[in-house]
């Protein structure tokens, strides 16, 4: 994968949705892409929003979540969660 995931940050705002909104909570979004965990991941790129990572797993679950990301420290690999969505079943 070209995108290495070694840290994710979340806002006290940005925990708080995606926990009232989807359930998510950021130990569940980190299990699912975070140290080569993700299945895919790329940039995507939104008029409204910028550009942005958008990085695809699984957690413990089976539970398919896509997580968008905003790089913080390239060379660190840190990453900030803008949000987290749970893939419908």
């Amino acid at each position: 994968m070209e995108f290495w995931i070694a840290e994710i940050r979340f806002a006290p705002e940005v925990e708080a949705k995606i926990k009232e909104k989807h359930q998510l909570t950021p130990a569940r979004v980190r299990e699912a892409v975070a140290l080569g965990a993700a299945d895919r991941a790329g940039w995507h790129t939104d008029p409204a929003y910028g550009r942005r990572l958008i990085a695809t797993g699984r957690d413990a679950d089976g539970c398919e979540i896509d997580v968008y990301l905003r790089p913080v420290d390239r060379d660190e690999e840190i990453w900030e969660c803008l949000t987290a969505i749970p893939w419908e079943r």
